[in-house]
């Protein structure tokens, strides 16, 4: 039976409190103009633990990674101009304790109010010989790199609350959440910020011009409030077979895996509406890749929001030629990691934030993206933190951590959001689909039919 407790008194570092009240950047702008009750702008992710989680060391350890964390202890106030700011809070995090097989509570679904409570909400479920810790949390918070830093940030507190004084925090520089919303665009030469300003245009036009379809509903009439709640993520995996396939075949191809996870991603929504709606050619898809703007220096941030949104179009007719569908996915990302082409996506929310249209645009009936895929890669590579090892496993004092799993969140007419987690020799997909429209039995369709396009990817470069 579930317990709620509340995080410990947290004792925030003067560095942290100098930064406050601190300004909404753009992306922290556009959450919260995104986020509508039916559809709250609320993230996941879990950590899965070998092992029972200890309440003491616990919250040791969430205490101290919310010290280093500020943005998941404030909330958002209106200055007299009109101004937003992030402004400290001294109300608790929820912790909601619970068996190993414990169902979420209500909480989980309702909406977060960042005016009036902070953005975080903790799910704790321990069992005898395995347990997780499940971090739902407001996207203006954080995105997802920002997570992974919070988490590196408990596991190292547990494992010092545990006795194991080996393992020490990872270096922090709070200054660096100031930053956190630059565009980049900085410095440049007048001509450099005419050419910025006619890409950005171009794209926006774009954007706007191409309309993608959104994946077909399956449940007619829509499921109902209560039928759709807690409705959690589909996890599912690429054999070892399949992901050191898919290793080979990018090498083969010239490209790289996540040029491949797109591709296969079109393919699979083209046969879906196939499946739903009968054999077409016509329409558009278009997937949202988000992007990670941080440095190799970002490292020591805080956890926050920094990254920008790419998007990648195609009519669903280059989806009846898959070669030529690849080529052109691999040269438009490489184009988006070179120039960091998500930037301008930010530019032009900023523009609209500025003209105070950005809620009106935001809250319309556009489907902006079909499909939302994010590749994580590996998160415990980029953790600064030395973890002593149990085989493939992180020790984390008396737990062994199995891996980190988890979803973004959804927004009406993107009915499907794709998460990829990496490891050294399986890839591990996580779905959430519009619990309106999906059932968890529709969810596990569409997944499997993903995993079974990738298989296929993997089998072609073994023949």
């Amino acid at each position: 039976m579930s317990t709620n407790a509340l995080a410990p008194p947290v004792d925030i570092p003067q560095a942290m409190q100098n930064l406050f009240p601190l300004p909404l950047s753009i992306i922290e702008e556009f959450m919260l103009a995104d986020s509508r009750p039916q559809y709250p702008m609320m993230a996941d992710l879990e950590m899965h633990f070998q092992g029972r989680i200890r309440r003491e060391p616990f919250d040791a350890a969430l205490a101290q990674a919310l010290a280093r964390a500020p943005l998941f202890q404030s909330v958002i106030q209106t200055g007299p101009k009109g101004a937003r700011h992030w402004v400290r809070t001294e109300q608790p995090v929820p912790v909601i304790w619970g068996d190993e097989n414990a169902p979420l509570d209500d909480a989980y679904d309702a909406p977060v109010d960042l005016t009036a409570e902070p953005g975080l909400r903790v799910y704790v479920r321990s069992g005898e010989t395995s347990s997780s810790v499940l971090l739902h949390f407001h996207h203006a918070c954080s995105d997802g790199m920002g997570a992974f830093a919070f988490i590196e940030d408990f596991l190292a507190a547990y494992a010092q609350a545990c006795g194991d004084d080996s393992v020490a925090m990872r270096p922090l520089e709070p200054e660096r959440l100031r930053h956190r919303g630059a565009l980049g665009t900085a410095g440049r030469s007048a001509y450099r910020g005419l050419v910025d300003t006619f890409i950005g245009a171009r794209e926006g036009i774009r954007f706007f011009l191409q309309r993608p379809s959104p994946l077909p509903a399956i449940q007619d009439p829509p499921i109902a409030e209560t039928a759709r709640l807690r409705i959690r993520a589909t996890n599912g995996r690429c054999s070892e077979e399949t992901t050191a396939g898919l290793r080979k075949a990018a090498t083969a191809l010239n490209c790289t895996v996540n040029d491949l996870l797109l591709r296969d991603l079109f393919l699979t929504m083209h046969q879906w509406h196939n499946q739903q709606d009968g054999p077409s050619t016509r329409g558009q898809l278009r997937i949202l890749m988000p992007q990670n703007l941080r440095e190799r220096d970002d490292r020591r941030m805080p956890t926050g929001n920094m990254l920008g949104f790419a998007f990648v179009t195609r009519k669903r007719r280059l989806c009846e030629s898959p070669q030529e569908l690849l080529r052109s996915i691999s040269h438009e990302t490489a184009a988006v990691r070179e120039g960091q082409l998500s930037r301008y996506f930010l530019g032009g929310l900023d523009a609209l934030h500025k003209a105070g249209w950005l809620p009106r645009v935001l809250q319309g009936k556009l489907c902006f993206a079909s499909a939302v895929l994010t590749n994580l890669g590996n998160p415990l590579r980029r953790f600064v933190t030395r973890f002593p090892r149990a085989g493939s496993k992180l020790k984390i004092g008396d737990l062994k951590l199995v891996e980190l799993t988890g979803v973004p969140p959804l927004r009406p007419n993107t009915r499907a959001v794709f998460a990829v987690f990496g490891s050294h020799d399986k890839l591990t997909l996580c779905l959430r689909t519009d619990p309106y429209l999906y059932s968890a039995d529709d969810n596990a369709q569409l997944l499997n039919l993903y995993l079974a396009r990738l298989d296929a990817t993997a089998a072609e470069q073994a023949e």
